[in-house]
């Protein structure tokens, strides 16, 4: 048994507005998964649960809609989180990856989301939504050690995605585009094994149609689609420009 306080106060300075204030605290308790415990050549049965005290402070402001600009809403959050036993997977080669506990750890990030909806004509809408990360999670267990204040093992400092979609009544279309920043494949950010960042976009067309009581909708995706290479994972580069069909009947 362990108590997980929270609290959270959200505040409307301006009546006639939406926007919003809000400030919160947690205090975190993650046992480990039956992976990250027992999986052959992954698992660690003597890692430990994870706790975190979470402080947060974020703004949320949401725009009144006009006839075309039917919804935006932006968010931004400031954060630290401080974290005792991390649970994070280190590679000790190509195929064995260790779980293991960082005693200590400090994150400090910056968030920022929004959502766009323009109407751009008779049953004809463009969706914009995006988002911004920035991590810097830092080991800081002891100052002696070479670990101490670098970047923990496959976080990036800087990530986002944007999202443009066209739907309509013939063909929906989503151009998808998700980037990450350089990062390191060991705790104490040996340059030897830097990765480099990458940008990785896709193409989505799907419509959905009516049958008799059913709903058919057919999707196709195309993955990678500059047919960039990138890796996520130290020395596994992911597959290059690739497509795929879906049909999904609903009863």
């Amino acid at each position: 048994s362990r108590l997980s306080p929270s609290a959270s106060l959200s505040v409307q300075p301006f009546g006639s507005e939406m926007f919003f204030m809000r400030l919160s605290y947690k205090n975190i308790f993650r046992m480990p998964t039956f992976n990250e415990t027992y999986f052959y050549h992954y698992g660690n049965p003597d890692v430990r649960p994870e706790t975190a005290n979470q402080y947060n402070f974020g703004l949320t402001y949401q725009f009144k809609p006009t006839s075309w600009f039917s919804n935006l809403e932006m968010t931004a959050d400031v954060y630290l989180n401080q974290v005792k036993d991390k649970i994070v997977a280190i590679p000790y080669n190509m195929f064995v990856w260790t779980v293991v506990n960082l005693d200590k750890a400090r994150i400090i990030g910056f968030d920022f989301t929004e959502t766009a909806t323009f109407n751009v004509g008779r049953r004809q809408q463009i969706l914009l939504t995006g988002n911004y990360s920035y991590q810097r999670a830092e080991p800081r267990t002891r100052s002696q050690v070479t670990e101490y204040k670098k970047q923990i093992a496959y976080i990036p400092r800087h990530s986002g995605n944007v999202t443009v979609s066209y739907e309509n009544p013939w063909v929906n279309l989503s151009l998808h585009t998700t980037a990450v920043s350089g990062r390191f494949a060991t705790n104490n950010n040996n340059p030897s094994t830097y990765l480099g960042g990458y940008a990785d976009m896709g193409l989505t067309a799907y419509r959905t149609f009516g049958f008799r009581k059913h709903e058919i909708e057919v999707r196709g995706d195309i993955m990678n689609l500059l047919d960039r290479q990138y890796v996520v994972v130290a020395r596994y580069p992911m597959p290059g420009r690739s497509w795929r069909l879906t049909v999904k009947f609903t009863l």
